[in-house]
Formats: structure tokens, C-alpha cells, sequence
């Protein structure tokens, strides 16, 4: 993973899981999209807080399902 050298850990609660699978999922590809999905929703989310935010020193971020989609939650704990 990218993210754990930089000494961040990622939290999907399944709410998260659902919303990703929907969107990476189809019934002619399987599961391949859901590499796609990931790149479209997750990766944009964490960029900023990894290379400038709460994440550059590393810490735990929880992606979750906000009211517009999946929405990011740094230091959670």
C-alpha cells in the first residue's frame, strides 16, 4: 500500500464498502471497475490531507458516506 509507509491507515466502515462496490461493480466486468473506483472517489480525497493536510505526518483517515458521496474524515480516533 502507498499509504503505509507514510504511516497512514485507511477505515472504510461497510457503508463505505457498499457505496464503492456499487459504483465498481458490474455484472459483464466483475470487480475490475472497482480499481477505477477507487481512483475516482478515495485517492482524490486522501491526496491534499497526504501531502499537505492532517495526513502528512501520518494518522488513521476514515472515508465514509457523507450526504454528496464519500466524504473523509481525518484522525478519527
Amino acid at each position: 500500500s502507498l499509504l503505509t509507509p507514510r504511516g497512514v491507515q485507511l477505515r472504510l466502515p461497510d457503508a463505505a464498502r457498499e457505496w464503492l462496490l456499487q459504483r465498481g461493480f458490474t455484472r459483464e466486468y466483475g470487480a475490475r471497475e472497482l480499481d477505477r473506483a477507487i481512483a475516482a472517489y478515495v485517492k482524490p480525497l486522501l491526496t491534499r490531507d497526504l501531502l499537505f493536510g492532517a495526513l502528512a505526518h501520518g494518522g488513521t483517515a476514515l472515508v465514509d458516506v457523507g450526504d454528496e458521496g464519500l466524504v473523509l474524515r481525518d484522525n478519527p480516533d
